[in-house]
């Protein structure tokens, strides 16, 4: 039967429809399937395409059938050791791993797993850290610092490192951030660096107290959860190329005075307790517009941007669509769990997805009169009682 697929489907269908099959039914596809099948390799590749090692078994697994394995996912326990020294040609056979160690980091472990493709680390509870160790074709690493961590300096990266996560750290003068770092995500710090990374294109920011700094140009993406006093301060500081600025924290009536650049692409403010937008000015090239878990109560008199194409407003307060001017280009709307009881003569415009499911008491019961739009691919209504829409 498997191997009939071929008559149907074309190779690349059939590697795209193997992507959605678990482990469990690869194996069951591939015992089915002859020796001489050309669809054997194919599947045996999708089995160890990406591999998360929760015991030895699966390690020793891999290697009796001699796999090649795509990215593995390795939480390093030390029953592992002895495996890789007693096979250590499987790991070439492993194009990139991501390996977890727990804390205090165990530099030796680094010298003795014969591990040749680490390209991600993660490190958890850790005391101290030095970089210079660190394996030296490092593209990710994760740092989760102990609650007394050791003060030292941190430099020496990996020349190749390009992403870089540090939670916890009490004292970031000591840390040297490298120069050819793209990524930072910084979290539950003491204070912030004065100077970013020239080439710095993604920053995440969590709960983390602002002094004077500024960030690059060079950055594209910004995301923040902190104090509203901090979001206060960098508000007025945005990079003048921002392509995505992320949002999470309580803004209160600081939406009113915030200046977006007009380069932002993506805006997202979740979790913020806004209730209207004011005179809020959005970016001129936005094109997605995320504004969920809020109190938004209306959407009179909001202008937006004939390049917007995405607005989520799902989880508000919002109890009617009447008299609101949505831009032509809009393609998705999602109002899903606020306060509708009726869309009576509400005009869509062209949309290709509309969301206004509801999980509360709180329900449609008319849309009378409504016009939905004929390029409307997906609607989403769960939860109403709409008797009287034709």
């Amino acid at each position: 039967m498997p191997q009939n697929l071929l008559e149907v489907f074309p190779m690349e269908v059939i590697d795209i429809v193997l992507m959605f099959l678990s482990k469990r039914t690869l194996a069951t596809l591939y015992d089915g399937l002859s020796e001489e099948s050309v669809l054997k390799p194919l599947v045996f590749s999708r089995m160890f395409k990406h591999m998360k090692v929760d015991n030895l078994e699966q390690l020793i697994e891999a290697a009796s059938l001699d796999a090649r394995v795509g990215t593995m996912h390795l939480e390093y326990k030390d029953e592992y050791l002895s495996f890789f020294q007693e096979i250590p040609a499987f790991t070439s056979c492993i194009s990139g791993i991501k390996l977890t160690l727990p804390g205090p980091c165990d530099y030796t472990v680094f010298n003795k797993i014969p591990l040749k493709n680490v390209s991600h680390v993660e490190l958890k509870g850790v005391k101290s850290f030095d970089p210079s160790r660190a394996p030296r074709n490092l593209k990710l690493i994760n740092l989760f610092f102990d609650l007394h961590p050791i003060p030292m300096k941190m430099e020496g990266w990996p020349p190749s490192l390009s992403s870089l996560v540090i939670q916890g750290h009490n004292n970031l003068t000591l840390i040297e951030l490298p120069k050819g770092l793209e990524e930072l995500t910084c979290s539950n710090l003491q204070g912030l660096c004065n100077q970013f990374p020239s080439g710095l294109e993604k920053l995440e920011l969590i709960l983390i107290p602002f002094q004077n700094q500024r960030f690059p140009n060079s950055i594209k993406e910004l995301l923040i959860d902190c104090r509203t006093d901090d979001v206060g301060k960098l508000l007025g500081r945005l990079p003048s190329k921002l392509k995505k600025l992320s949002l999470t924290t309580t803004l209160y009536g600081m939406i009113s005075s915030f200046e977006c650049p007009d380069s932002v692409e993506i805006l997202e403010i979740k979790h913020c307790i806004i209730e209207n937008l004011g005179d809020f000015k959005l970016p001129k090239s936005l094109v997605k517009f995320i504004l969920t878990d809020n109190k938004i109560l209306n959407l009179q008199d909001v202008k937006y941007p004939e390049s917007l194409q995405v607005l989520n407003l799902n989880s508000n307060g919002l109890r009617t669509l009447h008299n609101v001017d949505l831009p032509k280009q809009l393609r998705e709307l999602y109002v899903a769990d606020n306060y509708f009881t009726s869309l009576e003569g509400v005009t869509f415009p062209e949309l290709e997805i509309l969301d206004i499911t509801t999980n509360s008491v709180v329900e449609i019961k008319s849309m009378k009169n409504a016009i939905l739009p004929p390029t409307l691919k997906v609607l989403k209504a769960g939860g109403h009682c709409i008797g009287d829409y034709e």
